[in-house]
């Protein structure tokens, strides 16, 4: 299949979850996350009542005639990011398997018995883990090497992309102490058009701090409509408001796309169409 020359960003409809789906210009399709249905800390150790990598991610894969998926990565074990990927590791031929944590969660080894079950290979991947895809700078800001002790959602994969004059963040679930970590490590490299707002919107991230960093133009947030957390905060969005940042929300904008060959862009929603397009200003860090 020839280049298509666009960059693709699907952060799709899951609920109570996350799940992004990347089609990079040379035609390789990663996943980040799979969704998956909030469950207590009781029931994560059991398989999913309901499969949204099943009925959702992947039928949205099959939607776009994918049949290979080159690159799963999920950005912290928790129920409503990895919940999903099983399915997905059935479904498609994978290329690799990657994952920030190394512990015995069981969601992490369902994952990786499946991976196995498929010949998958799987790796830890952390800070300065970086890989170019064709002309699309993917660099892995987090978790450090050392991050052992912290806590799950602040272990999360985060990922920056560049492509032209286009970039994005996808921080995982990381909360205060992790934002604090990549604003003193990372400085202006965290300067993206895009954030996948992180922790669904909660108001234990997404700092004024981060945010002076960042400098969005656009923050999805995925989240469920009457979640139990109350997500996103409204001082969550409050803060992306004042910051000139626009939220879309998953609950009402259903998946939402940003399409760009690294000079023009095109944003869509599922329910919205088309809701901005242009041409993106030169980088400034």
């Amino acid at each position: 299949m020839p280049s298509s020359g666009i960059l693709h960003l699907t952060f799709l409809d899951v609920g109570q979850g996350d799940s992004t789906v990347i089609r990079f210009p040379d035609t390789r399709v990663w996943v980040v996350d799979g969704g998956g249905t909030w469950a207590s800390a009781s029931e994560e150790t059991k398989a999913p009542r309901f499969d949204i990598g099943e009925a959702v991610v992947s039928k949205y894969l099959w939607y776009l005639w994918v049949r290979r998926l080159d690159r799963i990565i999920l950005s912290h074990p928790h129920q409503d990011h990895g919940g999903g990927l099983p399915a997905l590791l059935r479904n498609f031929a994978v290329g690799e398997f990657s994952c920030g944590d190394t512990g015995n969660d069981p969601i992490l080894a369902r994952i990786k018995a499946a991976a196995d079950s498929r010949g998958v290979p799987a790796h830890r991947i952390a800070s300065g883990h970086n890989r170019d895809e064709g002309a699309v700078h993917v660099a892995v800001l987090a978790p450090p090497d050392g991050s052992e002790a912290y806590a799950a959602n602040d272990r999360s994969v985060v990922l920056h992309l560049t492509y032209g004059r286009f970039s994005a963040l996808l921080p995982g679930d990381v909360e205060r102490r992790m934002e604090g970590e990549l604003v003193s490590s990372w400085h202006d490299a965290l300067r993206s058009d895009l954030i996948k707002v992180a922790h669904h919107g909660s108001a234990s991230s997404t700092t004024d701090a981060f945010l002076s960093r960042v400098r969005p133009r656009w923050a999805v947030i995925s989240a469920a409509r009457n979640n139990p957390f109350g997500n996103p905060a409204p001082a969550v969005v409050l803060r992306l408001a004042r910051r000139g940042a626009l939220p879309l929300l998953t609950m009402d904008h259903g998946a939402v796309t940003l399409e760009t060959d690294g000079l023009r862009y095109v944003l869509t929603s599922y329910v919205g169409g088309v809701l901005a397009s242009g041409i993106l200003p030169p980088l400034k860090r």
